[in-house]
Protein backbone atom coordinates (compact mmCIF):
# COMPACT_ATOMS: atom_id res chain seq x y z
CA UNK A 1 0.00 0.00 0.00
CA UNK A 2 1.29 3.82 -0.91
CA UNK A 3 1.54 5.91 3.12
CA UNK A 4 -1.58 7.72 3.46
CA UNK A 5 -2.74 11.24 2.74
CA UNK A 6 -4.22 12.59 5.80
CA UNK A 7 -0.96 14.34 7.56
CA UNK A 8 -0.46 18.30 6.47
CA UNK A 9 3.08 18.74 5.50
CA UNK A 10 4.52 22.02 6.40
CA UNK A 11 6.13 21.74 2.60
CA UNK A 12 2.91 21.86 0.95
CA UNK A 13 0.88 24.84 0.69
CA UNK A 14 -2.77 24.35 2.40
CA UNK A 15 -3.98 20.52 1.76
CA UNK A 16 -1.82 18.03 -0.19
CA UNK A 17 -1.35 18.26 -3.43
CA UNK A 18 -3.32 15.09 -4.58
CA UNK A 19 -2.91 15.60 -8.17
CA UNK A 20 0.48 15.46 -7.57
CA UNK A 21 0.33 12.28 -5.22
CA UNK A 22 -1.59 10.62 -7.97
CA UNK A 23 1.14 11.01 -10.61
CA UNK A 24 3.51 9.86 -8.25
CA UNK A 25 1.06 6.64 -7.89
CA UNK A 26 0.85 6.16 -11.84
CA UNK A 27 4.05 6.01 -12.00
CA UNK A 28 4.31 3.33 -8.90
CA UNK A 29 1.71 1.46 -10.33
CA UNK A 30 2.85 1.03 -13.95
CA UNK A 31 6.28 -0.26 -12.22
CA UNK A 32 4.83 -2.70 -10.21
CA UNK A 33 2.48 -4.20 -12.99
CA UNK A 34 5.68 -4.05 -15.69
CA UNK A 35 7.28 -6.37 -12.36
CA UNK A 36 4.47 -8.34 -11.55
CA UNK A 37 0.80 -8.24 -13.31
CA UNK A 38 -0.42 -10.57 -10.96
CA UNK A 39 0.41 -7.93 -7.59
CA UNK A 40 -2.45 -6.20 -6.06
CA UNK A 41 -1.58 -2.21 -5.47
CA UNK A 42 -3.20 -1.09 -2.94
CA UNK A 43 -4.05 3.11 -2.68
CA UNK A 44 -3.46 5.22 0.42
CA UNK A 45 -4.44 3.86 3.70
CA UNK A 46 -6.44 6.89 4.87
CA UNK A 47 -6.97 7.08 8.18
CA UNK A 48 -10.48 6.45 10.59
CA UNK A 49 -12.42 9.12 12.56
CA UNK A 50 -10.34 12.43 12.85
CA UNK A 51 -10.50 12.10 16.72
CA UNK A 52 -8.57 8.96 16.32
CA UNK A 53 -5.62 10.91 15.23
CA UNK A 54 -5.69 14.08 17.20
CA UNK A 55 -1.70 15.01 17.21
CA UNK A 56 0.37 14.81 13.98
CA UNK A 57 -1.77 17.55 12.10
CA UNK A 58 -3.69 14.66 10.21
CA UNK A 59 -7.29 15.41 8.88
CA UNK A 60 -10.26 12.69 8.57
CA UNK A 61 -10.04 10.38 6.19
CA UNK A 62 -13.14 10.24 4.80
CA UNK A 63 -12.49 13.22 3.34
CA UNK A 64 -9.27 12.99 1.77
CA UNK A 65 -10.57 9.87 0.70
CA UNK A 66 -12.92 12.60 -1.33
CA UNK A 67 -9.85 14.52 -2.51
CA UNK A 68 -7.90 11.68 -3.46
CA UNK A 69 -10.99 10.36 -5.68
CA UNK A 70 -11.39 13.63 -7.46
CA UNK A 71 -7.91 13.87 -8.42
CA UNK A 72 -8.13 10.34 -10.14
CA UNK A 73 -6.74 8.27 -7.81
CA UNK A 74 -8.65 5.14 -8.40
CA UNK A 75 -7.13 4.51 -11.95
CA UNK A 76 -4.40 3.49 -10.20
CA UNK A 77 -4.73 0.82 -7.65
CA UNK A 78 -6.23 -2.64 -7.62
CA UNK A 79 -8.31 -2.10 -4.02
CA UNK A 80 -9.00 0.60 -1.63
CA UNK A 81 -6.64 0.97 1.93
CA UNK A 82 -8.11 2.32 5.15
CA UNK A 83 -6.63 2.70 8.86
CA UNK A 84 -9.75 1.71 10.68
CA UNK A 85 -8.79 3.69 13.44
CA UNK A 86 -11.46 4.69 15.40
CA UNK A 87 -12.23 7.54 18.25
CA UNK A 88 -12.76 4.77 20.97
CA UNK A 89 -11.24 6.76 24.23
CA UNK A 90 -14.07 6.00 26.08
CA UNK A 91 -13.81 2.54 25.84
CA UNK A 92 -15.76 -0.05 23.65
CA UNK A 93 -19.69 1.23 23.79
CA UNK A 94 -21.25 2.38 20.67
CA UNK A 95 -18.11 1.21 18.49
CA UNK A 96 -20.05 -0.93 16.16
CA UNK A 97 -22.75 1.32 15.44
CA UNK A 98 -20.03 3.83 14.56
CA UNK A 99 -17.31 1.62 12.22
CA UNK A 100 -20.51 -0.19 10.46
CA UNK A 101 -21.93 3.85 10.00
CA UNK A 102 -17.97 4.48 8.88
CA UNK A 103 -17.22 1.63 6.62
CA UNK A 104 -20.62 2.36 4.55
CA UNK A 105 -20.25 5.89 4.47
CA UNK A 106 -16.59 4.97 2.29
CA UNK A 107 -18.40 3.49 -0.40
CA UNK A 108 -21.40 5.70 -0.64
CA UNK A 109 -18.47 8.45 -1.51
CA UNK A 110 -16.96 5.79 -3.77
CA UNK A 111 -20.12 5.62 -5.50
CA UNK A 112 -20.39 9.93 -5.22
CA UNK A 113 -17.14 10.00 -7.25
CA UNK A 114 -18.37 7.88 -9.85
CA UNK A 115 -15.34 5.71 -8.71
CA UNK A 116 -15.20 1.85 -9.33
CA UNK A 117 -16.14 -0.92 -7.14
CA UNK A 118 -12.82 -2.24 -5.13
CA UNK A 119 -11.93 -4.30 -2.63
CA UNK A 120 -11.61 -2.92 0.55
CA UNK A 121 -8.37 -3.27 2.57
CA UNK A 122 -8.07 -2.78 6.32
CA UNK A 123 -4.11 -2.18 6.61
CA UNK A 124 -3.69 -1.25 9.78
CA UNK A 125 -6.16 -0.23 13.22
CA UNK A 126 -5.90 -0.37 16.91
CA UNK A 127 -7.38 1.09 19.87
CA UNK A 128 -6.30 4.13 21.50
CA UNK A 129 -6.97 2.53 25.21
CA UNK A 130 -6.11 -1.31 24.11
CA UNK A 131 -3.94 -1.40 27.09
CA UNK A 132 -5.62 -0.13 29.71
CA UNK A 133 -8.78 -1.79 29.12
CA UNK A 134 -9.84 -5.49 30.77
CA UNK A 135 -9.02 -8.10 28.58
CA UNK A 136 -12.83 -9.17 28.45
CA UNK A 137 -13.14 -5.77 26.80
CA UNK A 138 -10.69 -5.79 24.51
CA UNK A 139 -11.76 -9.29 23.55
CA UNK A 140 -15.49 -7.73 22.56
CA UNK A 141 -13.78 -4.67 20.72
CA UNK A 142 -11.57 -7.15 18.50
CA UNK A 143 -14.50 -9.76 18.00
CA UNK A 144 -16.68 -7.03 16.99
CA UNK A 145 -14.31 -5.26 14.65
CA UNK A 146 -13.51 -8.56 13.11
CA UNK A 147 -17.48 -9.30 12.00
CA UNK A 148 -18.00 -6.86 11.12
CA UNK A 149 -15.49 -5.99 8.31
CA UNK A 150 -15.47 -9.87 7.35
CA UNK A 151 -19.45 -9.52 6.86
CA UNK A 152 -19.37 -6.20 5.12
CA UNK A 153 -16.58 -8.32 2.77
CA UNK A 154 -13.21 -6.44 3.75
CA UNK A 155 -9.93 -8.34 2.63
CA UNK A 156 -7.67 -7.79 5.36
CA UNK A 157 -8.14 -6.48 8.89
CA UNK A 158 -4.84 -5.90 10.50
CA UNK A 159 -3.88 -5.15 13.64
CA UNK A 160 -1.44 -2.45 15.04
CA UNK A 161 1.77 -4.29 16.28
CA UNK A 162 4.56 -2.14 16.48
CA UNK A 163 7.91 -2.41 19.10
CA UNK A 164 7.76 0.88 19.23
CA UNK A 165 9.76 3.02 22.62
CA UNK A 166 6.66 5.63 22.34
CA UNK A 167 5.03 5.46 25.01
CA UNK A 168 2.23 7.58 23.60
CA UNK A 169 1.97 4.50 21.16
CA UNK A 170 2.44 1.09 23.31
CA UNK A 171 -0.59 0.97 24.69
CA UNK A 172 -2.65 0.20 21.01
CA UNK A 173 -0.16 -2.42 20.15
CA UNK A 174 -0.67 -6.43 20.24
CA UNK A 175 3.30 -6.32 21.03
CA UNK A 176 4.76 -4.63 24.32
CA UNK A 177 8.19 -3.47 23.20
CA UNK A 178 11.26 -4.27 25.14
CA UNK A 179 11.23 -0.85 27.71
CA UNK A 180 8.28 -2.47 29.40
CA UNK A 181 8.33 -4.98 32.18
CA UNK A 182 6.19 -7.86 29.94
CA UNK A 183 7.77 -7.26 26.38
CA UNK A 184 6.41 -9.69 23.77
CA UNK A 185 3.28 -10.61 22.49
CA UNK A 186 -0.02 -9.44 24.80
CA UNK A 187 -2.79 -11.92 25.84
CA UNK A 188 -4.94 -9.99 23.06
CA UNK A 189 -3.20 -11.37 20.14
CA UNK A 190 -4.22 -14.51 20.92
CA UNK A 191 -7.71 -13.45 20.38
CA UNK A 192 -6.79 -11.99 17.06
CA UNK A 193 -5.74 -15.43 16.14
CA UNK A 194 -8.71 -16.81 17.15
CA UNK A 195 -10.78 -14.91 15.06
CA UNK A 196 -8.70 -15.21 12.25
CA UNK A 197 -8.66 -19.04 12.28
CA UNK A 198 -13.13 -18.39 12.60
CA UNK A 199 -13.25 -16.35 9.74
CA UNK A 200 -10.75 -17.21 7.04
CA UNK A 201 -12.44 -18.17 4.13
CA UNK A 202 -16.13 -18.68 6.36
CA UNK A 203 -19.44 -17.69 4.72
CA UNK A 204 -21.22 -15.40 6.98
CA UNK A 205 -24.59 -14.95 6.67
CA UNK A 206 -27.69 -12.88 9.68
CA UNK A 207 -25.11 -10.29 10.73
CA UNK A 208 -26.72 -7.24 12.67
CA UNK A 209 -26.13 -5.46 15.35
CA UNK A 210 -27.93 -5.13 18.42
CA UNK A 211 -29.19 -2.15 20.28
CA UNK A 212 -26.60 -2.66 23.09
CA UNK A 213 -23.63 -2.59 20.20
CA UNK A 214 -23.42 -6.57 20.45
CA UNK A 215 -22.72 -8.49 16.84
CA UNK A 216 -24.85 -11.39 15.86
CA UNK A 217 -23.79 -13.72 13.30
CA UNK A 218 -23.96 -17.13 11.72
CA UNK A 219 -20.00 -17.82 10.76
CA UNK A 220 -19.97 -21.09 8.72
CA UNK A 221 -22.99 -22.13 10.04
CA UNK A 222 -22.40 -21.38 13.66
CA UNK A 223 -23.93 -18.70 15.73
CA UNK A 224 -22.14 -15.87 17.38
CA UNK A 225 -23.37 -12.68 19.73
CA UNK A 226 -19.83 -11.02 20.52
Amino acid sequence: GLRDLTTVRSSVTGNQNYTQFVRLQADLYGIVKAEDPSAIVIGPDFFGEAGSQSTGGKQAGLTTFGAWLAAGGASYCDAYGWHAYMDEFSGIEGVSKRLVSLLASLEAARVSAGAPAKPWYNTETGHEELEHMSLDDQKLWLGRHAIIAAALGWKSWVMYVWDSLNPATTQMSLWAPANLSNPGLRPIADEFTRWAGILQGATITNAAILNNGKVCATISGTAYVV
